[in-house]
């Protein structure tokens, strides 16, 4: 692909979409379809982590259904002004302008979960695409407490994002779970949700490879025990010509193909 999804990963790109227009808008599904899962996953007492906010809605979902500590980012001061305006009499709710690659002005072990709807995604259009996959993900990693959760809703298919996510620097466990509308002609249609796949489970992975119309969501559940003093903690660069089988590393341009 190339053009304007060329442009996903360019700050300038959100600062112009946002000045144009700051209505809300949900990339991909918002809290009615993903509540399920959420709640499956995530504790309401959870300090939550939102990367790539935009103008979503679901900090505001999610604080009404009681969750207590949501904090939103984004790099787009035009969407993060938006939100704190919409939001700013929401109880545990907080946004900051900073970019993902980048969390230093958090420590690390500050959030439970970290909910990603696209963010990676946009990483991985343009230049630099495993660059800067690798440097979101590692800090990601480094800011979520033991146990804690990287919960990642993508239209990226096993082939092109388990070789991004199953790093050795990333000292998780990886699950795979498909989601489709049970009516794909209806925008808020229940979902279905697809039983949990093992990413070394390889049969069952191409089986879900090749499956049309839906989403994929990566279950990454950070190691309960620190790395061991041999395992390096900082991410090495990712060699894009030599990753593992059977997932190739995605080449440029094709990147963004979702």
């Amino acid at each position: 692909m190339v053009g304007k999804s060329s442009s996903y990963s360019e700050q300038g790109y959100w600062d112009e979409r946002y000045r144009e227009s700051r209505n809300p808008f949900e990339w991909y599904m918002g809290y009615e379809e993903l509540a399920p899962l959420l709640r499956e996953q995530i504790p309401l007492e959870a300090k939550v982590m939102q990367v790539g906010t935009g103008t979503s809605m679901m900090q505001l979902h999610m604080a009404r259904a009681g969750y207590t500590s949501l904090q939103g980012l984004d790099y787009s001061a035009g969407a993060v002004a938006a939100m704190m305006v919409a939001h700013d009499d929401l109880p545990g709710v907080s946004y900051r302008v900073a970019d993902c690659r980048d969390l230093s002005d958090w420590t690390p072990d500050s959030f439970d979960a970290i909910i990603d709807k696209g963010t990676l995604d946009s990483a991985l259009c343009g230049p630099d695409a495993a660059e800067n996959a690798r440097r979101m993900l590692s800090e990601c990693w480094r800011v979520l407490t033991p146990g804690g959760l990287f919960l990642l809703i993508t239209y990226g298919s096993p082939e092109f994002r388990l070789c991004h996510l199953m790093q050795p620097y990333l000292n998780w466990q990886v699950q795979i779970q498909t989601l489709s509308r049970k009516d794909p002609s209806r925008e808020h249609s229940h979902l279905n949700f697809g039983r949990p796949v093992d990413p070394l489970n390889f049969k069952a992975v191409r089986q879900i490879n090749g499956e049309k119309d839906c989403h994929y969501v990566y279950i990454c559940r950070k190691a309960q025990f620190p790395h061991s003093a041999g395992k390096p903690i900082a991410a090495p660069q990712v060699d894009t010509a030599h990753h593992h089988q059977p997932f190739q590393q995605q080449s440029q341009p094709d990147a963004c193909a979702t």
